[in-house]
């Protein structure tokens, strides 16, 4: 323990000197003292005091507003802005976090719907008084683009339930989307048009999250907002405008405390014995309580009722399909095979009882229509409830749904987000899809040594797919030198285990003898396969070398 603690102070103090010029700097406002025909609420106080201690704990300097009518909510923004801009032409770089608790409403303006947010003690009897009196979101996300801090975060608890105000046909109490800016992360509590009931969650589970180490700031939110979203209805989802941050802005410090790597370590067994070794290791560790929580859950307590039948679903039925299958086979490929042991009532019912597979795979169900009815909203339901419960291959799938728009809008930088966490989860392929991120520009910058680098890491994670777009790289000298010799190695990878592209890739130098001795019967032999499987390519290239296409 005494090694432990020496090496942390040495570890804070370096990460304290190369950042010595970061100022962190927050504002919250909460307001609940409203008049009657506004509706009060009762926690945004303790919302506030509750996010104060958390951004407090990772370095933030932070000053609270507590209702605040329209001129005090306005200086207070003023001054914040102000306080920002000092901090800057004295040369520091800014982390500028926004957090507001209370009610919030949108309203249709010149044909557009915009976002206000409502301050304490004001009369907002209709549309106007809506209009002069409320904070025009937009407006504010205006100002804070215009300070241009490292990075801003906004999070807006607004659209309680408890509003009573009647405005117009025009006028509802939700937030509408707003448009993505770089280096602003921004999030609303709950979904366009719908209320959020006035309970703290939100602001529980964002101080939750910003106090773990070791994640970029923009994980921690996503973590944040996948908690959220999983514990209210689907109409009230949070949403969020995710604006491309720098990698290494970590609320927590970027680097794994040893405590949270053991519980990293320990907690993915899932099993009573993990977490008894937690807590030897960690007596006085950060997630003590929850291991000694999750541990007493998984011990059998003698009952004198009759025990009621578990669903028919467990470990052994997931055993019946290799861990090979489950990181290469598409969704559907696996509920076809889950499907020929279990039935689908069983696995709702194992997706019910937070089982992360069972929730990817019944989330597929819904997607296609597969023994269920078709219903795409309860398919991301499934799919993110997967992610949040740490079945990295859900977080993959919203990822692969943002960016194709599927059933979502298309949105590349939150696509990056859930990829990111996937394959910080363990998820291969999840790696290989940032690096193809990375090699179009979508949602980042274009960088092919940072496409390189993760279809590596997806390789080194044993995606066949990963090692096929990693020779790829080779062959065509993208993000590195040009070797036929390297991609041949990462071809012959990914065709043992059946892509097809890659067996194609490799039977094409093999006929040529390019990066490899030449071997005219093998090369054939995989350019006739990847034909016969679907390969327009490899069928052009048996017809370019004049070679039958069976």
């Amino acid at each position: 323990m005494i090694v432990r603690f020496i090496l942390s102070l040495i570890v804070g103090g370096l990460l304290f000197s190369a950042h010595a010029e970061e100022r962190r700097v927050a504002l919250l406002i909460g307001n609940q003292d409203y008049p009657a025909s506004v509706g009060r609420l009762t926690n945004t106080h303790a919302d506030v005091s509750r996010m104060a201690d958390a951004l407090q704990a990772v370095g933030f300097e932070v000053t609270r507003a507590l209702d605040v009518d329209d001129d005090a909510m306005e200086a207070a923004l003023q001054t914040f802005e102000n306080h920002i801009t000092s901090l800057q032409a004295g040369g520091d770089e800014v982390i500028a976090f926004f957090y507001y608790s209370g009610h919030g409403a949108s309203m249709n303006v010149d044909g557009s719907m915009q976002n206000f947010l409502i301050p304490a003690k004001e009369n907002i009897p209709n549309a106007g008084a809506l209009e002069r009196k409320g904070v025009k979101v937009n407006s504010l996300l205006r100002g804070f683009s215009y300070i241009n801090a490292r990075a801003f975060f906004v999070l807006l608890d607004a659209c309680r339930n408890e509003m009573s105000t009647s405005f117009t046909k025009s006028a509802s109490k939700g937030a509408t989307r707003v448009e993505q800016r770089r280096g602003m992360w921004v999030a609303f509590a709950t979904s366009p048009g719908a209320t959020t009931p006035d309970d703290g969650l939100f602001s529980t589970v964002i101080a939750e999250e910003i106090r773990k180490p070791g994640q970029r700031a923009s994980v921690s939110l996503m973590d944040a907002m996948t908690r959220v979203a999983s514990l209210r209805s689907f109409a009230g989802q949070p949403i969020m405008a995710p604006g491309l941050l720098p990698n290494d802005v970590c609320f927590a410090g970027c680097a794994l405390t040893e405590d949270e790597r053991d519980w990293q370590r320990f907690a993915a067994l899932n099993s009573a014995e993990g977490y008894r070794t937690y807590l030897a290791f960690n007596p006085n560790g950060v997630h003590v309580a929850e291991a000694r929580r999750r541990l007493d859950d998984l011990t059998p307590r003698p009952t004198t009722r009759q025990t009621v039948s578990a669903p028919d679903y467990s470990d052994a039925v997931w055993n019946q399909i290799s861990d090979r299958d489950w990181a290469e086979l598409s969704s559907k490929e696996l509920l076809v095979l889950t499907l020929e042991q279990v039935t689908i009532q069983s696995l709702l019912e194992a997706a019910d009882a937070d089982d992360g597979r069972a929730l990817r795979l019944a989330g597929m169900s819904h997607d296609e229509g597969i023994q269920v009815e078709q219903n795409p909203e309860k398919a991301i339901n499934y799919y993110n409830q997967a992610c949040a419960v740490g079945e990295a291959s859900g977080c993959s799938i919203m990822g692969y749904l943002h960016q194709y728009a599927q059933i979502v809008e298309q949105d590349y930088s939150i696509a990056m987000d859930y990829y990111q966490q996937a394959c910080d989860g363990g998820y291969a392929s999840a790696c290989g899809y940032i690096g193809y991120m990375y090699l179009k520009g979508h949602g980042v910058p274009q960088d092919n040594e940072q496409a390189h680098e993760y279809y590596k890491l997806s390789c080194d994670m044993s995606s066949s797919w990963g090692c096929y777009n990693l020779g790829s790289l080779y062959e065509r000298g993208i993000g590195v030198s040009e070797d036929f010799t390297r991609a041949n190695e990462f071809f012959e990878i990914a065709c043992a285990a059946d892509r097809w592209q890659a067996c194609g890739s490799l039977g094409n130098n093999l006929y040529l003898g390019r990066g490899i001795k030449k071997d005219i019967e093998r090369g054939t032999e995989l350019l006739q396969k990847g034909c016969a499987d679907g390969d327009d390519w490899d069928c052009a290239r048996l017809d370019e070398y004049k070679l039958p296409r069976e």
